[in-house]
């Protein structure tokens, strides 16, 4: 057999770090790895052999009497390609695994004393030909490290990460140690400073543009390069222990735990879990709630065609009344979590929040639709119901439920934001009221989407003005009966920083939003500082356009997003007292044009600034 081979076989496939989902002890499995390309079993085979297959647990071959010696132990020696010198006795099968196991390494070890050397000198010559890792990701892995979440980790140090190399599979000689003859792969091997990983994992790594750990944290990576991060710090944990160790014990004792224990089980393999388990909350597990609905039929009960829920299932509005409805989210019940409604359609009725409440596992909310003079009437709506639990996701969110309170702070079950400080609502006069909202990324700009709440209340709140200082903002927010005088309102308020409500696993769903800040022009493009769309992140030209087809008649175009699963709110902005809705969404090209109407509390077409936020179930990566 040839020595390459058997290095591939029963060094590289067998001893060295591979990442994947730990799995319990598969002796027969692994076995077959090793003995495999050791065992060249002559025809017919010998009764020696046949305790060789047996103990290894591969499918064994028959004496010629139909009998098998079942607690046969190799003690044997390995020449020119076959196991001689067995000898049988009566002994436990744990105890006889572990002496087989430990006569192969012996034999591997004894007979073949240059094997290791040879090896290592072509994974040096390997190394010598690929650079380093690039600065920044050098300093991104030291951030990673020093992290709050890595204390008493035991993981890597900076002096690893600067001598590390990686390279990709496809490399010829390099797809030697990745490769494996039973079908499954392994994603990285870590050969003492140098790191072999999978060809998607490498070109996501090295063709990233230079990110930061807030970067990471925050989703601006793909989900690739994010797996790919995490696999080279899995790694990297291994280059510390073959600096530890030495090559020849690190091997030895790794192809021996993995081949007792199970790969994943081995006290090498798990301390390098261990950094996996960690790293995947803060850069891989973080994920919001979102489920939305645009409903299709005023007068009845119906499945709308446009929603959504991270629960899955099917998104179900019940009439239950005149202008009242139940929307079921499944799946996504919550002691808390926020609602923003709007009204649908080319009319003057308005519509809001009566409430919400998890039942059994799903999230049900009652919305209530009038006319602009405060009549319940059948009307359709859009709905959008939130809970962010992402780091960095820059959506703070508050429910206002004490209207003539001076001063308090909103239920920590029903507000939120990235740092968890509490918010505070204030009350300056009759329906006025400002929100200090905390712990937001700082910056200019944002957006800012408010709701009325209650029942039987008929009255309307819109979005005063806000500003930032620091990682706070500010929201004035100010509620009018039908009539347009001012009045206390409960409300629910949605501020979304740098991003929209989301519900991706350590990344960010497709969204936008804006601020129409020019009532009166026939086309714009929004305040830089004031708008937000996704497809940004990744460098594609997005800038929104609001144009002005008649009073109170706006049409925002937003770019690259899809019309599918997506949501939109809109709030009326000002000290006055318009009110605005949503009358459609549609396709335009490759775009979506979503059409806004804004009225006096009569009814009449006015011109006014409005906020607009728009949400969608799709992956930006």
């Amino acid at each position: 057999m040839k020595i390459t081979r058997l290095f591939a076989a029963a060094a590289a496939a067998a001893a060295f770090a591979t990442v994947s989902a730990p799995e319990p002890a598969a002796a027969v499995d692994i076995c077959w790895e090793l003995v495999e390309p050791l065992w060249v079993p002559p025809t017919p085979p010998t009764p020696e052999e046949c305790g060789l297959a047996v103990l290894a647990g591969l499918p064994h071959c028959c004496l010629p009497t139909g009998q098998y010696h079942p607690e046969c132990i190799a003690l044997g020696i390995f020449q020119d390609g076959y196991w001689t010198d067995f000898t049988c006795g009566s002994v436990d099968p744990s105890t006889a695994l572990d002496q087989f196991l430990r006569g192969l390494l012996s034999v591997v070890d004894d007979s073949v004393p240059g094997l290791l050397s040879a090896a290592f000198l072509h994974i040096d010559t390997l190394r010598a030909g690929a650079p380093a890792l690039p600065a920044w990701m050098q300093t991104l892995l030291v951030d990673l490290r020093n992290a709050p979440y890595m204390a008493g980790v035991p993981s890597y140090t900076a002096e690893h990460v600067a001598n590390v190399r990686v390279i990709p599979r496809r490399t010829a000689t390099a797809d030697l140690y990745l490769r494996s003859d039973h079908g499954v792969d392994a994603v990285a091997i870590t050969l003492d400073k140098l790191i072999i990983m999978r060809d998607d994992l490498y070109d996501a790594l090295m063709r990233q543009p230079a990110v930061t750990l807030q970067n990471v944290r925050c989703g601006a990576t793909t989900p690739l390069f994010r797996e790919a991060l995490s696999v080279l710090a899995h790694e990297l944990v291994h280059v510390r222990q073959f600096q530890i160790l030495g090559r020849d014990a690190f091997v030895n004792s790794y192809f021996l735990d993995v081949l007792v224990n199970g790969y994943g089980n081995d006290a090498l393999e798990s301390e390098a879990f261990d950094v996996s388990d960690v790293l995947e909350a803060p850069i891989v597990g973080q994920a919001g709630v979102l489920a939305f609905a645009h409903s299709d039929n005023a007068g009845a009960s119906h499945n709308p065609a446009n929603a959504f829920s991270t629960g899955g299932g099917t998104v179900r509005i019940n009439r239950t009344g005149t202008g009242n409805y139940s929307v079921v989210f499944p799946g996504v019940a919550r002691a808390g979590g926020n609602v923003l409604v709007t009204a649908l359609g080319n009319d003057t009725h308005t519509c809001w929040v009566v409430g919400w409440s998890a039942s059994g596992a799903d999230e049900v909310v009652a919305v209530r639709c009038h006319t602009v003079a405060g009549a319940a009437v059948d009307a359709r709506f859009s709905v959008m119901f939130h809970d962010d639990e992402r780091a960095c996701s820059g959506t703070s969110f508050a429910w206002a439920d004490q209207p003539a309170a001076a001063s308090y702070t909103p239920s920590r079950f029903y507000s939120g934001n990235d740092t968890m400080e509490a918010q505070t609502i204030t009350r300056s006069g009759p329906g006025l009221y400002t929100a200090t909202l905390r712990g937001l990324p700082a910056g200019p700009g944002g957006n800012v989407i408010v709701t009325a709440y209650g029942s039987p209340d008929t009255t309307r709140c819109k979005v005063q003005s806000w500003s930032r200082s620091g990682t706070n903002a500010t929201v004035n927010v100010r509620c009018h009966t039908t009539a347009g005088a001012a009045a206390d309102s409960r409300f629910t308020l949605a501020f979304d920083a740098n991003g929209v409500p989301g519900r991706v696993v350590g990344g960010q769903n497709l969204g936008a939003y804006l601020w129409a800040d020019q009532a009166a022009t026939a086309s714009y493009t929004p305040s830089a500082a004031y708008r937000f769309n996704s497809r940004e992140i990744v460098g594609l030209a997005a800038a929104p356009t609001i144009t002005r087809a008649a009073r109170g008649d706006y049409t925002a175009r937003l770019r690259a997003l899809p019309v599918a699963g997506g949501n939109a709110q809109v709030t009326a902005y000002g000290g006055t007292t318009e009110v605005c809705k949503v009358v459609s969404t549609a396709a335009a090209g490759a775009d979506v044009n979503v059409r806004v109407r804004c009225f006096t509390p009569a009814g009449a077409a006015a011109d006014t600034r409005f906020t607009l936020l728009y949400t969608t179930s799709t992956l930006d990566f």
